[in-house]
């Protein structure tokens, strides 16, 4: 069995700005393509797993975590246009991962959202849209309805409303 290496705040490795750092060495998440602090935490991961091989070295990790890409449908950016970034994270199919989502983008987004009614509470959901999402496209069989329950939300913020019921991201997009 392996040496349990622990990381986090307190851990073997530790997220130190934009760097994994350990007692040994550090690489730098500067390159790491993938948004948001979730995904920095999962890169921390990965590399305290990495490190369990004695042969992978900092530079190595550093190299990989510049080499990752979004999975499909996970933070996966798809267009953008007239200075507009879209990010297709249908995926995302509960409000909480949403929120994560759109907590991982500085700028003001376009929101993608739709999916089937899981009766989960939106609340959360409606305060993040407002303070990260410029507009909402909705789109599957809930996008309409989701669009609409949250116009209160949009129209308050200042963003615009847009109300699709494209059945796929790029037929919201008009890329079909």
């Amino acid at each position: 069995m392996g040496e349990m290496v622990t990381f986090g705040a307190g851990g073997d490795l530790d997220l130190v700005g934009e760097n994994i750092v350990g007692a040994d060495g550090r690489a730098s998440c500067a390159r790491l393509s993938l948004p948001g602090a979730h995904n920095r935490r999962n890169a921390l991961a990965a590399a305290a797993a990495a490190r369990q091989d004695a042969a992978m070295t900092w530079r190595a990790i550093e190299q990989g975590l510049g080499a990752a890409q979004p999975l499909p449908h996970r933070l996966d950016p798809i267009a953008d246009i007239d200075g507009v970034r879209y990010v297709d994270d249908s995926n995302a199919t509960h409000p909480e991962s949403t929120c994560v989502a759109l907590a991982a983008f500085d700028a003001p987004i376009v929101l993608l959202a739709g999916g089937k009614d899981k009766g989960a509470d939106t609340e959360r959901l409606r305060t993040a849209i407002a303070r990260h999402a410029k507009a909402l496209v909705g789109i599957g069989t809930t996008g309409p309805a989701l669009a609409a329950a949250l116009a209160p939300t949009l129209t308050g913020s200042g963003a615009v409303l847009v109300a699709n019921r494209a059945t796929r991201v790029p037929g919201a997009l008009g890329l079909d």
